[in-house]
């Protein structure tokens, strides 16, 4: 209604109260509900982030280990300006196995500017070593808008029902084509 997009970044660890269950860690509410009774994980942290913070959902996107690379590479990958550097243990490659220790190399990002591909964008996300929580959901919203910039960018809304079929094939998200249809005017002008 108003032309604007929130994002709100929720630290893992944050504790939460969830309605009619008692307390938990926010990163557990969905899976905890979903383990309870399947298909009630989504509807179950609408109602604790309402609870908690007096914020409504309209929709989501449920992104996951497998799907996060596969939307970045589906765009060509991203570029990122990294602020300061992030030092942390990474896969040597993706398709490595990854209980073994010597898949694993200590992996460092310089300040600057780097284009990523999925599995580095993965790692860039993810990394906990040498940042904070806080850090981390900053960095994950800088590749969001890196996504974001990557689309338009590349003129990639101009063939939206493809975009869309691809998005959908790595996402599960409660949006439908129409919905995203309805909110394109926005997307465009964000």
């Amino acid at each position: 209604d108003t032309g604007h997009v929130a994002v709100l970044s929720i630290p893992r660890d944050f504790y939460v109260h969830v309605p009619q269950q008692g307390n938990a860690k926010v990163n557990q509410v969905y899976w905890n509900a979903e383990r309870a009774e399947a298909g009630t994980g989504i509807e179950t942290l609408y109602e604790t982030i309402l609870y908690n913070f007096g914020v409504e959902i309209d929709f989501h996107a449920i992104v996951n280990f497998d799907s996060f690379p596969a939307l970045i590479d589906s765009v060509g990958g991203i570029w990122i300006t990294v602020d300061c550097a992030i030092r942390d243990w990474r896969l040597i490659e993706p398709h490595r196995d990854p209980d073994i220790v010597e898949n694993w190399v200590m992996h460092t990002v310089w300040g600057g500017l780097h284009h990523f591909d999925g599995h580095d964008a993965l790692w860039y996300v993810r990394s906990r070593r040498t940042s904070s929580d806080l850090d981390r959901n900053r960095r994950q919203q800088d590749v969001m808008r890196a996504l974001w910039r990557t689309i338009q960018n590349d003129g990639l809304l101009e063939n939206f029902p493809s975009l869309w079929e691809q998005f959908n094939a790595v996402v599960d998200t409660n949006m439908t084509l129409g919905d995203a249809l309805a909110l394109l005017p926005v997307a465009q002008n964000l």
